[in-house]
């Protein structure tokens, strides 16, 4: 048996190691409807936030306050210490456990069933309300041997303030609703956090749960031994937070694909196995969270994080080795301590989105295997660390630098509906107002091979500036690039006409989807050649240009492609103190070779003060050449 603290089990807990994710509810289970149950008098499950339409909406199973049954506000009778369940629950606006204070720790245990067939206008990710077991206020649950089932907008688990959650040897199956079809009439995808029951579309994900989330400040979140799984939007999430703490331990994290009742992948525009993808993220980091996942392994996700401010760290357990778990103030949480090495193993079609300031660590014995880039850029200052790690991306890249598609977008409360661009590549850069970011990629200690692109500067947003770092230890095999971007997928020896089929079935689903987007218009396209221009002909084209797609379409977000060329404002930096193998056209601002590296490349300064480099079986001098000079 795996060993942990005190906090996360008793001496009188037997634990054993998670097994797959249950499909169903079981049949003996206490069934009741919250039609039949007394509304609380809380007006939010979160005492910071109130919305009018949570009043009178709320309905408690076990309502403990400082450590004591609220009976009063509980439709439940037992213990606030030690809570078993085995109950299945229909209606909106339940909470199985409701805990609140700082003299509050609940242990619960057992199997709960929640079913919500409401249009999602009472729930709420941000307050909590609709949300099977919180913690605010302080108060601690632990969450242990629990099998949790739901369907229904935000049937999650949240910490919402100053408050701790521990999941241990679990199984958390919340499939949610679909946004675009199930929601109240008059809904719209928002960021506004008293109407948000789905992700922004604008992040290339749809889906009306996340499985559990942390809010407020000071939150913390432990998982250990389990499965988390979500039907859309995402696995665990930190949002409208301050400084949350987030450890996952020997777990695995599912996002559930539209063959199995999650949403749609865009498999089939994609060509992606329709059963191996759904659409949300392993983990989100908002609010400057610092997020450690050890011996963790993501299937079905489009990203295995979203970075928005903060910090994410994936890496393998070491065997023996002791994982301190602390929260923000730095008080101890407790300590995991595996009895095996284990590794973290990534399945997703992007690896890490950044759309906002932070860091992503991917360090010893993670491998990241990806339909598309192992790193997907799109704003703000961000460093991305590699070590002793294994990059996997199917599409030959390991970091696509793009201008944020979320503000070519447009909106927040609400976003606009549609993304449009020009058909073919951008010839020159934007001017656009404001700074440039900084991006940093550091390889170290491995092999990686695929190419790194920053394609900044061309839709109405600054270029941004790349420095790439090959350290003395490690080796890269690609090409670094300076490049333009547009919206599309290579058709990689697929058919046109089989791409074209599955835009007219997308097309056909628009008459029939229903809800507040019913009326969103086709999504458009053009081919491009081998040349990257537009073409009529079929049998020349190479490539597909999405040139206008919806909300419908949240999965094209962020699938781009490439074409080398300088824009006299985006930057890249090469710093080689290890081996770099060109592998066909790279354009960079400036390259540093230091004494002791390798670069199998030759070096051609261009007019623009750009530098071209190509393979070549003979080494480049070691210097500076560039900008740099």
């Amino acid at each position: 048996m795996k060993k942990v603290c005190a906090l996360l089990i008793s001496a009188l807990m037997v634990l054993v190691t998670a097994s797959t994710v249950f499909a169903s509810p079981v049949a003996s289970m206490k069934e009741e409807n919250t039609e039949t149950m007394k509304a609380s008098s809380f007006e939010s499950n979160n005492s910071d936030t109130s919305r009018p339409q949570d009043k009178g909406n709320i309905y408690v199973g076990y309502a403990i306050t400082d450590g004591k049954l609220d009976a009063d506000n509980s439709n439940w009778t037992g213990g606030a210490t030690s809570i078993t369940l085995n109950s299945s629950v229909s209606g909106e606006g339940f909470t199985a456990v409701r805990a609140s204070g700082k003299d509050t720790h609940s242990f619960v245990k057992g199997k709960l069933d929640l079913t919500d067939e409401s249009d999602g206008r009472i729930a709420s990710d941000i307050t909590g309300t609709g949300a099977a077991i919180t913690a605010a206020d302080g108060a601690a649950v632990t969450a242990y041997d629990m099998e949790y089932y739901s369907e229904g907008f935000a049937r999650s688990f949240a910490v919402i303030e100053d408050s701790s959650m521990i999941i241990q040897n679990s199984e958390i199956l919340a499939m949610g609703k679909d946004p675009l079809t199930a929601s109240w009439v008059g809904y719209s995808n928002s960021d506004d956090d008293a109407k948000m029951i789905s992700a922004p579309w604008v992040l290339g994900v749809q889906g009306g749960v996340r499985a559990v989330n942390v809010l407020g400040k000071n939150s913390s979140l432990i998982v250990a031994d389990s499965t988390v799984s979500a039907g859309g939007s995402g696995a665990i999430s930190s949002d409208n937070c301050e400084e949350p703490y987030l450890y996952v331990y020997d777990s695995t994290l599912n996002i559930v694909p539209e063959s199995a009742g999650g949403m749609n992948s865009g498999w089939k525009i994609l060509g992606y196995d329709e059963d191996a993808y759904g659409s949300g993220f392993a983990s989100s980091a908002f609010g400057g969270a610092q997020e450690h996942l050890y011996g963790v392994t993501v299937n079905g996700a489009t990203y295995a994080a979203i970075l928005s401010g903060g910090e994410i760290t994936y890496s393998e357990l070491e065997r023996g080795k002791t994982y301190k778990a602390l929260n923000a103030k730095g008080d101890s949480l407790g300590t995991y301590v595996p009895e095996k090495r284990v590794p973290a193993v990534i399945n997703s079609v992007f690896g890490f989105m950044a759309d906002d300031a932070g860091t992503v660590n991917v360090l010893k014995g993670t491998a990241v295997n990806t339909e598309e880039s192992t790193f997907l850029y799109k704003d703000a200052d961000v460093t991305f660390n590699v070590e002793a790690s294994m990059l996997n991306p199917a599409n030959g890249i390991i970091l696509e630098m793009i201008d944020n598609d979320a503000k070519t977008v447009g909106g927040a409360d609400p976003f606009e509906t549609y993304l449009s661009e020009e058909a073919g590549f951008p010839a020159e850069s934007s001017e656009a107002e404001g700074e440039s970011n900084t991006v940093e990629l550091n390889l170290a200690n491995g092999s990686y091979a695929g190419d790194i692109y920053n394609a900044t500067g061309y839709f109405g947003q600054a270029a941004d500036a790349l420095t790439v770092n090959i350290a003395a230890d490690a080796k890269l095999a690609g090409d670094i690039a300076l490049a333009s971007h547009v919206h599309g997928i290579w058709l990689n020896g697929r058919a046109a006409e089989d791409v074209v089929k599955a835009i007219e079935e997308a097309n056909e689903y628009h008459a029939k989807v229903g809800g507040y987007y019913k009326d969103t218009e086709p999504l458009e396209y053009v081919f491009l050649d081998e040349n990257g221009l537009v073409t009529e002909d079929e049998s020349k084209a190479v490539a597909v240009q999405f040139t206008k797609f919806s909300i419908i379409e949240y999965y094209l977000m962020g699938h781009v492609l490439n074409m080398v060329s300088y824009n006299g404002q985006s930057t890249v930096d090469v710093n080689v103190k290890g081996t770099w193998n060109v592998a066909s056209t790279s354009l960079v601002s400036s390259l540093t070779i230091e004494k002791g590296a390798h670069v199998f490349g030759e070096i051609i300064e261009l007019a623009d003060g750009s530098i071209l480099i190509q393979p070549s079986e003979e080494e480049a001098e070691v210097g500076t050449y560039g900008t740099a000079a």
